[in-house]
């Protein structure tokens, strides 16, 4: 297991790595600089790194998971969701059939959390797997 953030300006991370020490868990962060602000792009090429491991015939699975902002206003979805719908298509576009894209329900500080059926949709993630 791995933690990966990337990194759009720099210097943005430095508080996240203070706090990652805090944790002491055996967990690697990895950190990724992104140049022009795109976190798709520096992310697939991270997994397709990881799967280059993999031997022919391997069923191992990369699990994405997403966290998913629940907000107290229904127009705040707008504001929080639209990275994670990007990274989830590109994933799920994705040809090799071992990436997983699981959505994790996240509450901002003093968000009610709704049923579960309230949440947005999760992405179809079966539609990218390959018999």
């Amino acid at each position: 297991m791995e933690a990966f953030h990337v990194e759009t300006q720099v210097g943005e991370a430095d508080e996240l790595r203070r706090k990652w020490d805090v944790l002491h868990t055996d967990v690697p962060l990895i950190i990724r600089y992104s140049e022009y602000r795109d976190i798709v792009q520096p992310l697939i090429e991270y997994i397709e790194s990881a799967e280059r491991t993999f031997k022919p015939g391997d069923s191992k699975m990369i699990t994405v998971l997403l966290p998913q902002f629940v907000v107290n206003k229904w127009w705040e979805v707008f504001l929080h969701s639209q990275t994670n719908l990007s990274i989830a298509s590109a994933l799920i576009k994705e040809e090799s059939g071992n990436i997983v894209v699981s959505v994790l329900p996240f509450a901002l500080k003093n968000a009610p959390v709704p049923p579960r059926s309230t949440l947005t949709p999760e992405p179809p993630v079966l539609s990218a797997m390959k018999p």
